[in-house]
C-alpha cells in the first residue's frame, strides 16, 4: 500500500525597514544662476535624490523654486522620503546705481537690471534669456545691441525699487484667515479653528498665543477677523471676531477683546455678541479708525432680507467704541445692539480698509458681481 504525504509549506514574511535620511539645509534661497549644496545623512547605503542624482551630497542650480527630497537604498530595500527641502529661486538684480552700462552678453534667464537714472546697453541678449531693464529716466540701446531670436527683452521706465517676495512659513498652518503686521515686527495670524499665533518673519518660527475654546469651526465660519490696538505698547489689546454656538441653527458670532502679556492672550472681554451666523456669509473683518472706533463687518447669514432689515445687525457695518459702547455720532446712537449700525445693505463683506479718512469695503457677490 502506498501512502501519500502532503507537505504544507508556510511562507515566512521578512520585513525590512530603512530610516529615511535627513537633508540639510532644511530650506534655501538662491538667486537665479547660483547653486546650493544639499547633504543627506543617516544612510549606510546609497542616497537617491528626487532630482535623479545619487550621492551623499549634490549641488543643484534650479531655474525655478523647487522641492527636493532623498531616499536611502540598501540592497533591495528603499526607505521612505526624507524631509522636503524647499529651494527658492529669486531673480538676480544689478545694483541700483545712478547709471548702469551693460556691455557683456546676457544669457541668464530672469535677469533684471535696474538704474535710478539711465541704462546704456550695447550687449547681446542670448536666445532663451529673459531680461528686464528698468530705469527712472532712460534706457539707451547703443549700436551693436541685439536681442537674439528666442529671447525675451523688456524695458520699463519707472522707479528703481521693485517688490520682492519670499516664503516665510509653509507648514504648521491650518486655514489662516487674518494676517497682520504687529508692532513687534512679527506677523500675527488667526487660524479658523481658533488659534492665534505670532510668526517671526525672518525665521518662520511660529509662537502660539492661544486656542480659543468656544470657537465653532463650521463651514466658512470660525475664528476670522483680528485687529490690534493702534497704541499696542500702552494698550496691548487684541480684538477678534469668531463664531460660537451650535450648528446648524444655533450659530452665532461675537467680538471679543483679549489682553496680550508674557507671550499669551488672556482676560477675554465680550464687546458685542449674539450676531447671527451661518455655514457661510459671516462677514467678520475688523478695522480700528484713528478716532479709536471699531468697525465690524457682518454677513447676511444667508438671509437676503437681513441687509435691509433695520431690526437686524446682519448684512451691516457696525461701529462701536473700543469698550463696546455705542458712539454718540452713530446714525442711531441708542445704547442697544441696533445702535451700532453704521451702514447697511451688505451681503457678505470680508474686506475692509481705511485710507485717507475713507472706508473701503469689498463684498462677495452671488457667484459673480463682487462689489
Amino acid at each position: 500500500m502506498s501512502k501519500t504525504f502532503t507537505l504544507f509549506l508556510f511562507p515566512t514574511f521578512l520585513t525590512f525597514s530603512q530610516t529615511p535620511p535627513f537633508v540639510s539645509p532644511s530650506s534655501a534661497y538662491i538667486d537665479f544662476g547660483n547653486s546650493v549644496t544639499l547633504s543627506a545623512s543617516a544612510c549606510v547605503g546609497t542616497i537617491e535624490w528626487s532630482t535623479g542624482q545619487t550621492g551623499s551630497s549634490i549641488t543643484i542650480s534650479p531655474k525655478q523654486s523647487t522641492q527636493i527630497s532623498a531616499k536611502c537604498v540598501v540592497g533591495n530595500q528603499t526607505s521612505g522620503s526624507s524631509n522636503v527641502v524647499l529651494v527658492q529661486v529669486g531673480l538676480t538684480n544689478s545694483p541700483c546705481g545712478s547709471a548702469v552700462i551693460v556691455s557683456s552678453p546676457i544669457s541668464n534667464s530672469g535677469q533684471r537690471i535696474y538704474s535710478s537714472n539711465t541704462i546704456a546697453a550695447n550687449s547681446i541678449i542670448e536666445p532663451d534669456a529673459s531680461v528686464q531693464f528698468k530705469a527712472n529716466n532712460a534706457v539707451n540701446l547703443q549700436p551693436g545691441f541685439q536681442s537674439k531670436s528666442g529671447s525675451v527683452f523688456k524695458t520699463i521706465l519707472g522707479k528703481c525699487d521693485e517688490l520682492q517676495t519670499r516664503e516665510v512659513i509653509n507648514t504648521n498652518l491650518n486655514m489662516p484667515w487674518e494676517i497682520l503686521w504687529g508692532p513687534d515686527n512679527y506677523i500675527w495670524i488667526t487660524e479658523k479653528a481658533g488659534k492665534i499665533s505670532r510668526v517671526n518673519p525672518e525665521t518662520g518660527q511660529k509662537f502660539e498665543l492661544i486656542t480659543i475654546p468656544d470657537v465653532l469651526n463650521y463651514g466658512e465660519g470660525g475664528l476670522l477677523g483680528m485687529v490690534l490696538h493702534p497704541d499696542f505698547i500702552t494698550n496691548p489689546y487684541v480684538y477678534v471676531v469668531y463664531n460660537y454656538g451650535t450648528q446648524p441653527l444655533g450659530v452665532l458670532e461675537k467680538v471679543v477683546r483679549y489682553t496680550y502679556a508674557n507671550g499669551t492672550l488672556n482676560s477675554p472681554l465680550i464687546l458685542f455678541d449674539n450676531i447671527l451666523g451661518w455655514v457661510n456669509h459671516n462677514g467678520s473683518r475688523l478695522v480700528i479708525s484713528s478716532d479709536l472706533k471699531l468697525y465690524i463687518t457682518t454677513g447676511d447669514a444667508a438671509n437676503t432680507s437681513n441687509p435691509q432689515n433695520d431690526n437686524s445687525v446682519n448684512g451691516k457695518i457696525l461701529r462701536i467704541n473700543l469698550d463696546g459702547t455705542i458712539p454718540g455720532d452713530n446714525p442711531n446712537p441708542v445704547q442697544t445692539p441696533l445702535g451700532a449700525i453704521w451702514s447697511n445693505g451688505h451681503r457678505n463683506p470680508q474686506g475692509m480698509v481705511l485710507y485717507n479718512q475713507k472706508l473701503y469695503v469689498s463684498s462677495h457677490g452671488d457667484n459673480t458681481e463682487d462689489e
